[in-house]
């Protein structure tokens, strides 16, 4: 129970957070009794804004586990980079889905696994994913992001999709192409990926159901391509073709 001296003058609204599954907040304002405030997100799905807890058995619902650093995001970054390092020891590890000091396949399998995918449902801007890596589910990669004044940027360049000799031009299809400087699948590796334009934002891009720009990096949020803080793109030439290299995409959360 919190406790609060000020005056309430508006509807309240709360948000719960926990160090391995996902946030979630109630769907409508509390209700009052008393000057008591109070919210039962327990016997209904439709209780947490955007139904963003799960059938948990008995009837009951809950919280979403499995995200092991706090993204905001349940996948592969998870299991690879949090629970592998901490499998087998013994304390409350973020790993530690189920709650029982110990971390071992229990966390994985019956936690992690069925709600692999699972991201959190939160209103636009309450998700905070910079510092950590972010993780492309296409192709396994993961990029770093950074905070630059009130924005989520990526700090690393993008450097998915399959080589192309810099004298082909890029198709329009559902295969993702790129170049490589000198024709180097290694200079990718080190340097990322170049782009045309329309390459980029089928890349980075999708419409989903309500017209809406989506980001394939972070569903449920979308994306803004640039280079520089002042917008303007990272133009070279290879061959004929004008690209662009996706150096810093800006995530907007």
């Amino acid at each position: 129970m919190i406790g609060y001296d000020g005056t309430i003058t508006s509807n309240l609204y709360v948000i719960v957070w926990h160090r391995n599954h996902l946030a979630l907040m109630s769907s409508g304002p509390l209700s009052e009794s008393g000057g008591i405030y109070a919210w039962d997100f327990t016997y209904q799905l439709a209780k947490a804004f955007l139904d963003g807890q799960k059938d948990i058995g008995s009837g009951m619902f809950g919280m979403i586990g499995g995200d092991c650093n706090a993204s905001g995001s349940i996948n592969a970054y998870d299991e690879n980079k949090d629970w592998s390092l901490d499998a087998g020891k013994t304390s409350n590890y973020q790993s530690d889905l189920i709650l029982d000091t110990q971390v071992n396949n229990l966390d994985k399998d019956d936690t992690w696994s069925p709600n692999f995918g699972k991201v959190v449902q939160l209103p636009e801007g309450n998700i905070s994913i910079c510092g950590t890596e972010i993780l492309d589910d296409r192709d396994g990669q993961y990029y770093n992001t950074v905070q630059i004044g009130t924005q989520c940027w990526m700090a690393e360049n993008l450097n998915i999709g399959t080589m192309i000799t810099g004298t082909t031009e890029m198709a329009n299809d559902s295969i993702i192409e790129k170049y490589c400087y000198c024709n180097s699948t290694a200079n990718c590796d080190i340097y990322g990926g170049l782009y045309q334009w329309n390459e980029i934002s089928k890349i980075l891009l999708y419409t989903d159901n309500s017209g809406h720009h989506q980001s394939h990096l972070l569903p449920g949020h979308g994306t803004g391509i640039s280079s520089t803080i002042t917008g303007k793109p990272i133009e070279t030439t290879i061959s004929r073709h004008s690209v662009f290299r996706c150096a810093v995409c800006m995530i907007k959360l």
